[in-house]
């Protein structure tokens, strides 16, 4: 029976390394989500590179750049051009020592149409140009990067999630196995044929494998999540994600709550939505250059004028006025600026949305890494309770004759081991539910994490 059971765990095992060597293809492959609302679109691989081509926030992001970067090159280049201004200016009145004069306004106006084309500034603009021309084509190669990098995350996620998916089916079959060798141990003691340490073992590796079944599961969630967030599928789902496994755990499902807190708590979306509001008034402030400028002035000095019979002198006087001025073509400088601000806010709404994916992923991995520390945690307390029940059975079979000094050390080894195992399984889940803090920003009331004894 034992070289039987030897064969067929060998078999199984070898199975399991085959399928882990192989490439997953992606040919038939599908990839399920399911939301609140109704079921996606089954993705395949290539699905999800054409949904990523369209949607993915680096992309969209790495495309604002490069288009604020095209409005700073235009402002840049309008200094080259000249610039048509509507100046105007009406004085309003005089103040000598003695007293003040009030000004015949049609005899004070001035109004004048300027051209304003700068001839030499030092190579100031020429260096401007280039400069902004440059960065433009770093942009447009931060692209292709982005695009390269985005891409190739995309399919390692993908294929992770395969090997996982592979992973979890060997299991269960490795399970199933496991199960139905239970059954027949647990009829040969009922028979009187075994002794109960058998079935004992095998109840722990049952737990073991279950343990691991729930990781894989949890795992595999996680992967799939990732490939949504780098394609640019709506980040609802990835909420939705864990409604297929948790209940199987018999656990909530926290997270929409705790995403909902930790966007409140976290400082860093507050600041986009200040800077998403600052880039609303750097818009206004750009258009506002196509608009004249009315402002009222006064000045004092000397007024000279030069007649025919020399200079004359008046007396220092202060002057009061109104000045207007109105760039009515500037070669597309405003048009530039404002381009350039309309794409920096929405570079600050896609860091904004693509915040809010990666906090999303960051409380539901928080939250998975809880629940499967809390998991391991309980499977390793039972695993201590089944290892001391085997430790008492062999004690108890030597006391009687029926086993050897060797096999109440190895039942020791086991006990110690199995303790040891949940010693680290309670520091793993402390470590989890701080984690689960710090990416929420809030002390979260956790249940005491006690050894058994």
């Amino acid at each position: 029976m034992k070289l039987k059971t030897k064969l067929s765990l060998s078999f199984r095992l070898a199975i399991s390394i085959l399928a882990l060597v192989l490439p997953p293809t992606a040919e038939g492959v599908e990839l399920n989500v399911k939301t609140k609302a109704a079921t996606l679109k089954v993705y395949s691989v290539a699905d999800i590179l054409a949904v990523a081509k369209k949607k993915s926030p680096e992309l969209m992001l790495s495309a604002a750049q490069e288009e604020r970067q095209q409005g700073k090159l235009r402002a840049a280049r309008s200094n080259f051009y000249p610039n048509i201004v509507l100046d105007g200016e009406t004085t309003l009145g005089r103040y000598r020592g003695e007293g003040f004069e009030e000004s015949d306004a049609e005899r004070n106006i001035r109004l004048a149409l300027l051209v304003d084309q700068k001839i030499y500034t030092g190579g100031r603009n020429s260096a401007t140009y280039k400069k902004a021309k440059a960065l433009r084509k770093a942009a447009r190669l931060r692209n292709q990067v982005v695009a390269n990098h985005l891409f190739f995350k995309v399919k390692e996620s993908f294929y992770r999630y395969l090997t996982t998916s592979q992973k979890i089916e060997i299991t269960r079959a490795h399970l199933f196995e496991l199960e139905k060798e239970l059954e027949k141990e647990q009829a040969r003691f009922l028979a009187g044929s075994s002794p109960k340490v058998y079935s004992l073992r095998l109840k722990q590796e049952l737990a073991t494998t279950k343990s691991q079944l729930r990781s894989l599961d949890l795992e595999k969630v996680f992967q799939r999540q990732l490939v949504f967030k780098l394609a640019g599928i709506p980040a609802e789902a990835n909420i939705a994600e864990l409604e297929d496994v948790l209940p199987r755990l018999n656990v909530e499902n926290q997270v929409a709550d705790l995403v909902s807190a930790a966007k409140k708590n976290r400082p860093e979306y507050g600041r986009f939505k200040e800077l998403i509001s600052a880039s609303e008034h750097e818009i206004d402030a750009q258009k506002s250059k196509g608009k004249p400028d009315v402002s009222l002035f006064a000045s004092y000095g000397l007024d000279h004028q030069y007649r025919d019979d020399g200079l004359n002198d008046h007396n220092p006087e202060w002057q009061v006025g109104i000045s207007g001025k109105w760039v009515i073509f500037d070669s597309g400088e405003t048009q530039g600026l404002v381009k350039a601000a309309r794409s920096e806010k929405r570079v600050r709404e896609l860091q904004k949305l693509e915040f809010e994916n990666q906090l999303i992923q960051e409380v539901s991995l928080a939250y998975q890494r809880q629940v499967e520390a809390r998991e391991q945690l309980k499977n390793s307390s039972g695993l201590a309770a089944i290892s001391q029940s085997a430790f008492t059975q062999i004690t108890a079979r030597y006391q009687i004759g029926k086993a050897r000094q060797l096999d109440i050390l190895e039942a020791q080894k086991k006990l110690t081991e199995a303790r040891l195992v949940e010693l680290d399984s309670v520091h793993k889940a402390a470590i989890a539910s701080a984690l689960l803090e710090k990416v929420v920003a809030a002390n979260l009331d956790n249940s005491s994490l006690e050894i058994s004894q």
